[in-house]
């Protein structure tokens, strides 16, 4: 009987899977690690900034108005 021979591409696509899958749960135990201690994940631009201090300051009707 002739010897089969092994293809390196099944072991190849597993190794890149779980490198991807390995650098997503890294990504996200970083990002929860920054949600906890109060860091933002990512600065803030300046229109952001702009926006959430307008949202902040802008005095709601009461909810009696609302329709």
């Amino acid at each position: 009987m002739a010897k089969k021979s092994k293809s390196a591409l099944l072991p190849l696509l597993a190794f890149a899977v779980l490198a991807v899958l390995g650098g997503l749960v890294v990504q996200k135990v970083k990002t929860g690690r920054a949600a906890v201690s109060g860091n933002v994940a990512s600065p803030l631009d300046d229109k952001a900034k702009e926006w959430i201090e307008e949202v902040v300051t802008t005095p709601r009707p009461p909810a009696t108005e609302l329709p």
